[in-house]
């Protein structure tokens, strides 16, 4: 499904050398006159992100010598990151990338004029490697996850290290313990909290509508009211008119409930960018912040006496339905023309192993790919971690090209009145006019 962090956000890695797996020489095997190779790692500013990939860098030479690693970055925002990737890919001078994971959101054959993303186009022109059978892959990973997390066309093309919770939210835990409140398992639980925060003049959520933040509520809420198992049917539906906004009475249910937890939205949400909302939640400006759950090291680091934690916000009345929904991200590639090719596939081996995957997962906090890795929970992670036997991969609605502005009904928040000009069934009407006209060009 449409992602913020992106439009799409998604993770990718890998490339197949031979057949076999190299294994990591350590220090002492390797010829001291070996030849000196410079690796270049790129990857967009996280900073634990960072800080975890250092650390893993300083062993990899500890044990590699004759290896030097330059580690590159650049922020997601600005298409300051889009745009390093695209310079060191045309000037084939990264060794080892890093891309979102793709996540089955790739075209399928029914859905019109959609173009692929920029790593599927890489793969598409044979410029990333094809990791499917990097026995590495098959040990430290469960059957079947990195496919779905890095498969494209049958084939592995990453490594998903990293995954978050969607659909979420960041809440004050000691303003619910104050107020004797826990954390809501229904929709209805969910609105008597906004009540009793309001009736104590706490504003309930925090929300960064401006950059159309709250879409994060309506599409957690999409991927509890269709069951996985149908969600692909659901997709092709859309895509092939079958089902639209204003046929299927689910798109009505979410938007009529969104309507219900807006009236406990900040004080002009619908003019707050994102960005600074971290930190007015960390500042305790609202019970609770819309987000996903990597934004816990941003909180802590501008609040380190908030306690503080994630649940998914349960758009259901139904508590089984209200999953956790997570979506794959930070997932290492190695190009296929990669200039230290050979040394690349190793530190992605000695990435994947265990001890340095624990490690990595340790200081980023994210949720683990790897089912040896149990999360030492920083603090914040306390009550996230209780969902997560039971988390779902989200998936995907892909949006047609020339999509109209009111095209994707979940992404149209700001449209509906008090904030904007449309009733629930006037948006409906009109995304569904806007999508039929996208697909049928």
């Amino acid at each position: 499904m449409a992602r913020i962090r992106t439009t799409m956000l998604g993770v990718g890695v890998f490339a197949l050398l031979g057949a076999v797996a190299m294994p990591v020489a350590s220090a002492h095997s390797r010829p001291a006159n070996a030849p000196k190779i410079t690796l270049t790692v790129a990857e967009w500013t996280n900073p634990p992100a960072i800080q975890a990939t250092k650390l893993l860098d300083q062993e990899f030479q500890r044990l590699h010598p004759n290896v030097h690693i330059q580690l590159i970055y650049a922020p997601t925002t600005g298409g300051a990151w889009g745009s390093m990737q695209r310079a060191q890919m045309a000037a084939h001078s990264v060794d080892v990338m890093a891309q979102f994971s793709i996540s089955g959101n790739w075209p399928r054959p029914y859905m019109t004029g959609l173009q692929p993303s920029l790593l599927e186009q890489w793969i598409n022109a044979g410029q990333i490697t094809n990791m499917t059978n990097m026995p590495f892959v098959k040990k430290d990973f469960p059957a079947g996850e990195q496919m779905r997390l890095m498969g494209y066309k049958g084939k592995i093309w990453g490594v998903t290290l990293a995954s978050y919770g969607r659909g979420g939210v960041f809440y004050n835990q000691s303003i619910f313990q104050r107020l004797h409140l826990a954390v809501p398992r229904t929709f209805s639980q969910l609105i008597h909290v906004c009540q009793v925060l309001k009736a104590h003049h706490i504003t309930p959520f925090m929300v960064g509508a401006k950059d159309g933040w709250d879409q994060m509520i309506t599409e957690g809420a999409i991927e509890q009211e269709i069951p996985h198992a149908q969600a692909a049917n659901f997709v092709k539906g859309l895509w092939t008119g079958r089902t639209t906004f204003a046929n299927d009475p689910v798109f009505r249910k979410i938007l009529t409930r969104y309507k219900m937890l807006s009236q406990y939205f900040e004080p002009n949400a619908f003019g707050e960018p994102y960005a600074p909302t971290p930190g007015l939640f960390a500042g305790g400006k609202a019970a609770m912040l819309v987000d996903g759950s990597w934004d816990g090291y941003t909180i802590h680091q501008a609040n380190p006496k908030l306690h503080f934690s994630w649940f998914p916000l349960p758009m259901t009345n139904t508590v089984a339905k209200n999953n956790m929904q997570v979506a794959g991200d930070f997932s290492w590639v190695v190009p296929s023309w990669a200039p230290a090719k050979k040394m690349a596939l190793q530190y992605v081996q000695f990435a994947a192993q265990p001890n340095h995957y624990h490690q990595w997962e340790d200081i980023v906090g994210a949720i683990p790919t790897e089912p040896q890795t149990h999360l030492n929970a920083l603090p914040w992670m306390s009550t996230e971690l209780k969902f997560l036997p039971h988390k779902q991969f989200e998936f995907s609605i892909p949006h047609p090209q020339q999509l109209g502005p009111q095209g994707y009904v979940l992404g149209d928040t700001a449209y509906l009145k008090p904030q904007g000009p449309y009733t629930i069934p006037q948006l409906l009407s009109v995304a569904t006019q806007q999508w039929l006209g996208a697909i049928n060009k």
